[in-house]
């Protein structure tokens, strides 16, 4: 379950509204797919480096 501290984390105000930062949702299809994170992003052919990147720049 989400804390309040992870829900402030990931969420991003714009115009009066919230929403999720993409890497949240990349987060859980990760998880859901059972790979690891190096895994994954060999199978979508990028480096785990610009994997890490991309989920974590909230």
């Amino acid at each position: 379950m989400m804390t309040r501290n992870d829900a402030d984390r990931v969420m991003i105000e714009c115009n009066s509204r919230y929403y999720f930062h993409p890497g949240y949702y990349i987060q859980e299809v990760v998880e859901e797919s059972g790979l690891s994170q190096q895994d994954f992003a060999r199978e979508l052919g990028i480096s785990h480096k610009t994997f890490v990147r991309s989920q974590y720049q909230y």
